[in-house]
């Protein structure tokens, strides 16, 4: 459901369609949230990094995977996406495609491959709970992945015995 114009781009009958459509949809308890109700992708992103951290502790690991979320979210995704409702964002998902580019371009392919992972993973957490965002539309159904290459850093078995006699 998207929101029309004011008069004179709208017409009365647009309007009383518009209306009704909306009418239904609240009726069923799908309409979207209003501005006010709306969450912030600022205010459900520490619920995110919290459950990364709440995993790590359940398997007895060290919180990598939350602290390198901190990072990216703190200089990549909050700066972008911290006053974007998680509703907005999954209605607009070529603005996250856009982004994900440009960040591919700046800070590479990879980085920007884990910043758009860490979005889908923060709006499906909070979809979970929230029902006024759909699981349907994800913010980042858009996205073209970035191919990325492993590097190569492992000792070739060939390699192992001259490591070994310089070692």
């Amino acid at each position: 459901f998207k929101s029309l114009g004011a008069y004179p781009e709208t017409s009365v009958e647009e309007a009383r369609k518009a209306a009704t459509i909306f009418a239904g949809l609240a009726a069923d308890k799908k309409a979207p949230p209003g501005k006010r109700d709306a969450v912030t992708f600022e205010r459900a992103w520490p619920g995110y990094l919290e459950h990364l951290l709440r995993k790590a502790r359940d398997k007895g690991k060290p919180p990598r995977h939350h602290a390198n979320a901190v990072k990216l979210g703190d200089s990549l995704i909050l700066p972008e996406w911290g006053k974007w409702t998680l509703y907005a964002m999954a209605q607009d998902p070529e603005a996250v495609e856009a982004w994900h580019a440009k960040v591919t371009r700046v800070h590479g392919p990879v980085s920007a491959n884990r910043a758009a992972e860490l979005i889908r993973a923060a709006y499906k957490f909070r979809a979970k709970r929230d029902v006024t965002l759909s699981l349907d539309r994800i913010p980042t159904s858009s996205v073209v992945w970035n191919k990325e290459e492993p590097a190569q850093v492992a000792l070739a078995t060939k390699d192992f015995k001259k490591w070994r006699t310089a070692w």
